[in-house]
């Protein structure tokens, strides 16, 4: 059996996802023991993709914080 992972908290739709495609392993006719190896190579690309995705979303909130930063400092030098 798959053992919970603490990212399940975060993640509770790719919690369901493994969970589905675990059930459509087993129900294709694999052993417990392939569909488990499936299973954590899936979530293994689902955890690249995720974490890929948190990095760009953090790459642009940092590009939009400079931006607004940067028209906040325009704005101050227009007002003295």
């Amino acid at each position: 059996m798959i053992e919970p992972h603490h990212s399940a908290t975060y993640y509770p739709d790719v919690v369901d996802e493994l969970a589905l495609a675990m059930r459509k392993f087993l129900d294709a006719g694999m052993t417990s023991t392939q569909a488990q190896a499936s299973i954590q190579a899936y979530a293994t690309i689902r955890a690249a993709e995720i974490s890929a995705n948190r990095e760009s979303f953090q790459r642009s909130l940092d590009r939009h914080h400079e931006d607004f930063q940067g028209r906040m400092s325009r704005n101050d030098k227009r007002v003295r």
